[in-house]
């Protein structure tokens, strides 16, 4: 039995991945055929994830960009923001760490499961699907950690879900990841004991683009890997901040800067607006509104690049009337949900939207 070591984000990896001359912003961690978890340790101050895997079978490596931290926006915003401070994990029901959900050629895909303290016979409220951001290219799924221990002492399952990342795997791998996971979940509904009839869909960033995306194209063959026997149609959407049109307008400006294939979204679509003009649509949520659509809750930092395209989406929602609520949390930073003193309200917002629209369906047009 051969035990691993993986140090990601911290000051600590960072000086052993000096010293092996792996460089600062991109270095392997190792993808284990897992015979027993052994345990997974937290540390949000450093946005630290330290696993000890014990190992049997066979190894495979792939790459990893810790370009974007919690602990590196933390300190990028302190200037602007002196009030902003870290969020404590403080969980109070059962977790199931790095699950497998899926294996992608050889490449295991994981979730965390964070569960409700129940009375007997209850059911979690709802179950919420959390996609982390990080520019399609970045981030991983510990930075929702704090959010899905709020949710699920709130009385909701909460899982955040590991997706392939760009350029590695791009468009529309992390797409069809993310309805992995969800196939997986509703196939578990009895064992799990939710209800599949009631998922939400929370994304941060670029994340919360992926979930608006997903949301509004259950149907979308091209975002399912396997068989689309089981919906994954999802009966909410809450959009931290992820872009919604970047077809046109605002949305395109910032994110194709001037036709610049090498941008976060050019990286992930294989190329700029003109090189992959039908991509750049595909995963315009403004472009994709339908009858189908869920219950939309936009949450703002106040940037409004990072909001283009909501404009479209309310006014199409609006003439299908289908529930839809957008709340500025400015001024604020780009990722606020991740931070004190934004993210309680947070807290507030994801659980009350939740409440009226899915665990208690009939809540009226947003005006």
């Amino acid at each position: 039995m051969v035990a691993f070591v993986f140090l990601a984000d911290s000051s600590i990896a960072r000086r052993l991945l000096q010293k092996w001359s792996l460089g600062y912003h991109t270095h392997f961690i190792l993808t284990l055929n897992i015979g027993y978890f052994m345990k997974v340790i937290w540390s949000w101050f450093n946005s630290s994830v330290l696993l000890l895997l014990a190992l049997h079978g066979s190894v495979g490596a792939y790459e990893v960009n810790d370009r974007y931290t919690v602990s590196s926006a933390y300190l990028k915003y302190q200037k602007d923001y002196p009030q902003i401070s870290l969020v404590d994990v403080q969980p109070s029901g059962k977790i199931q760490f790095d699950r497998v959900y899926a294996n992608i050629d050889g490449r295991e895909l994981h979730a965390d499961l964070f569960h409700p303290t129940l009375e007997e016979g209850q059911q979690p409220l709802a179950t919420i699907v959390m996609i982390h951001g990080g520019g399609w290219n970045s981030g991983n799924k510990a930075h929702f950690f704090p959010l899905a221990s709020a949710m699920a002492q709130r009385g909701y399952l909460a899982v955040t879900v590991e997706y392939r990342l760009a350029p590695a795997a791009q468009y529309p791998a992390g797409l069809q990841d993310v309805n992995a996971a969800i196939v997986w979940l509703k196939q578990q509904a009895d064992t799990l004991n939710i209800n599949p009839n009631k998922f939400v869909l929370v994304g941060g960033s670029s994340g919360g683009h992926m979930a608006a995306l997903l949301a509004n194209s259950a149907e979308e063959p091209l975002f399912h890997a396997g068989n689309m026997d089981m919906s994954t149609q999802v009966q909410a959407v809450i959009d931290l901040d992820g872009v919604l049109d970047v077809s046109q307008g605002d949305g395109l400006k910032h994110e194709d800067k001037n036709g610049d294939a090498n941008s976060a979204m050019g990286k992930w679509l294989g190329g700029n607006f003109a090189q992959q003009t039908e991509r750049w649509q595909a995963v315009s949520t403004a472009l994709r509104i339908n009858e189908n659509s869920p219950p939309f809750l936009f949450l703002s930092s106040g940037h409004m690049r990072f909001a283009a395209g909501h404009d479209l989406v309310f006014e199409k929602l609006t003439n299908l009337g289908i529930v839809h609520k957008m709340a500025s949390f400015a001024p604020a930073p780009h990722t606020f949900w991740l931070f004190h003193p934004w993210f309680n309200q947070v807290v507030e917002k994801v659980d009350q939207f939740i409440q009226q629209n899915v665990v208690q369906v009939g809540a009226s047009i947003s005006q």
